[in-house]
């Protein structure tokens, strides 16, 4: 897992481009998910994962900009639950609050 590979971004070790696509494939489940309309009964751990890779990779204290593949972190609502944690962090936001 410490092999150097090439992503799109660069060359990075093996755990840490696995961790992008965890984060990849949470991010685009929920788009998903929420576009379906049934944004709910996913298990929770990839979630949790992409979270903490996506507060790594995005720091709250660090602007976005056109460089950066994500919107402007928003706040989750408090009772959000573990894709939408996550999807928030990405600067997404559920059609049901669109």
């Amino acid at each position: 897992m410490a092999t150097p590979v090439q992503v799109p971004r660069g060359t990075v070790p093996g755990h840490a481009a696995l961790s992008g696509y965890v984060m990849g494939i949470v991010a685009h489940t929920w788009d998903f998910a929420e576009a379906l309309g049934h944004p709910h009964g996913l298990a929770p751990e990839p979630a949790g994962s992409a979270l903490a890779t996506a507060r790594q990779v995005l720091p709250g204290f660090r602007p976005r900009d056109g460089r950066t593949p994500f919107s402007a972190r928003r706040e989750a609502a408090e009772d959000a639950g573990p894709y939408e944690q996550p999807a928030a962090w990405l600067g997404r936001t559920p059609l049901s609050r669109a």
